[in-house]
């Protein structure tokens, strides 16, 4: 092969590998992107779950004071 035909090899094979090493980049890209978006739906739905929780004992809390007062006397008089 002549000195041009080698360097449009070369020149050939560079293209080839930067076109390569793009698509992989993409995809990879892409796959963090979905990662990201799957991790903060599933920490969403933890959030929202600790929030109704908290809530729900603090309703239970608000209904009923006088259970925990009375939980309260109980351990405090060892009738438990």
């Amino acid at each position: 092969m002549t000195d041009v035909q080698w360097i449009c090899l070369t020149i050939l094979a560079a293209f080839i590998f930067a076109w390569s090493a793009w698509i992989i980049w993409a995809v990879w890209q892409a796959s963090q992107k979905k990662q990201a978006a799957a991790d903060s739906t599933e920490e969403k739905q933890e959030d929202d779950l600790v929030v109704d929780v908290t809530q729900k004992m603090a309703q239970a809390q608000a209904d009923a004071p006088a259970d925990d007062a009375a939980l309260q006397a109980r351990l405090k008089a060892g009738t438990l």
